[in-house]
């Protein structure tokens, strides 16, 4: 589910910043798929850090649509100039350090559905039955 659009990221940088900083091929244009592909990339962030109390996709309140344009508006002057604005900087430091708090249950998202079941973002393999592939007489020879 997309949280933001291009346009929401003018709350934070000005179209010309945004053509300056996307337009690889120099025609004069905000570059729109990789936009939308920094977009993608900070909405995923967010989940990743959210999704082990909340019910994911979050519902997009002015709050996580905040989180998204900051996270994206930094990831797009990280990819070209490298110098981050002080203001965007503080910003998403200030974001980040939420995120990392909600991943932990030390901060809350209001209005946000918990998860029914916390989450812990780790991937596990189960096992069912016996699968044992190498035993010694299949490694006989071996080694």
């Amino acid at each position: 589910m997309a949280y933001i659009e291009i346009d929401d990221l003018y709350d934070l940088i000005s179209e010309e910043d945004l053509v300056q900083l996307t337009d690889d091929e120099r025609v004069g244009e905000v570059n729109q798929l990789l936009v939308s592909g920094v977009i993608a990339a900070a909405e995923s962030r967010i989940e990743n850090y959210a999704g082990r109390h909340y019910t994911l996709p979050l519902t997009a309140d002015d709050d996580v649509k905040r989180m998204a344009v900051v996270i994206a508006v930094n990831m797009v002057y990280q990819r070209r100039r490298g110098k981050v604005p002080d203001h965007i900087k503080e910003q998403y430091d200030e974001v980040m350090g939420l995120l990392k708090d909600i991943s932990q249950g030390k901060a809350i998202l209001p209005g946000q559905a918990a998860a029914t079941t916390p989450q812990d973002n780790v991937s596990r393999a189960e096992v069912t039955k016996d699968d044992r592939v190498f035993t010694k007489e299949t490694l006989k020879g071996f080694g």
